[in-house]
């Protein structure tokens, strides 16, 4: 699920409109290492736009259904930034997320976050890097550091890779998450690629005591990217 984990600003042309639209089903819900829900349905809609200025701007938002629960809600997030341009590689990125999870919890009032980080694009490679600040409640930060490509597989065929380490700092301590993660695609139409999906999590102890260090979450996704 490459393109749930790391949102940014920069991936916009100057003066253009671009949106992404993300849709599947899978095994798990997981959140930073943190097991959200069982199986179910994940969609994730971003839109982008190019500034005056060099500026970027970055509009996301997620909502996961669970099968299981009653209620069939899971999570929502919503994630609004900026980035700009430094260099003819690099972007500065910062923005606000929240992170709605009460259908997880009830009594889970939702979480506020500013973020700033960095992203690149090396050789076809793409390292990034965020800092996350919980503003609720003063009382945890988050660092994501991650790297992702897309590799060509003949003719039709692609796979997106991402692969992403978090640590944090007050609510936990040190290391809290790892990840790698797999989306084989498949183009059948114009700007609309789907195929199988495969996250492999290794959640710390803190995160989840119950994973003992490992666990796989699969699924079957669908994307389509257009602009205007």
């Amino acid at each position: 699920m490459v393109a749930v984990v790391v949102g940014g600003a920069g991936e916009a042309r100057a003066q253009r409109w671009e949106w992404e639209a993300t849709s599947g089903l899978y095994s798990q819900n997981r959140f930073r290492g943190l097991r959200q829900g069982g199986f179910g349905w994940i969609s994730e809609t971003t839109l982008r736009a190019g500034l005056a200025g060099g500026l970027t701007a970055h509009l996301s938002g997620l909502t996961a259904q669970s099968f299981s629960k009653p209620s069939g809600h899971l999570e929502n997030r919503l994630n609004l930034g900026l980035g700009r341009r430094v260099g003819p590689l690099m972007t500065v990125v910062g923005g606000w997320q929240w992170l709605d999870r009460a259908g997880i919890n009830p009594l889970y009032p939702g979480q506020h976050e500013l973020y700033l980080g960095l992203e690149a694009e090396v050789a076809g490679f793409r390292p990034m890097g965020y800092l996350y600040l919980d503003v609720t409640e003063g009382s945890g930060l988050y660092a994501l550091a991650a790297v992702s490509r897309t590799w060509a597989l003949g003719e039709q065929w692609s796979l997106g890779t991402l692969g992403a380490m978090g640590f944090a700092s007050g609510r936990y301590d040190g290391f809290q998450n790892a990840l790698l993660s797999f989306d084989l695609n498949y183009p059948v139409a114009r700007g609309l690629e789907l195929g199988p999906r495969l996250d492999l999590h290794f959640p710390s102890t803190q995160a989840d005591p119950s994973a003992d260090g490992f666990r796989a979450v699969v699924g079957f996704g669908v994307r389509y990217r257009g602009g205007f």
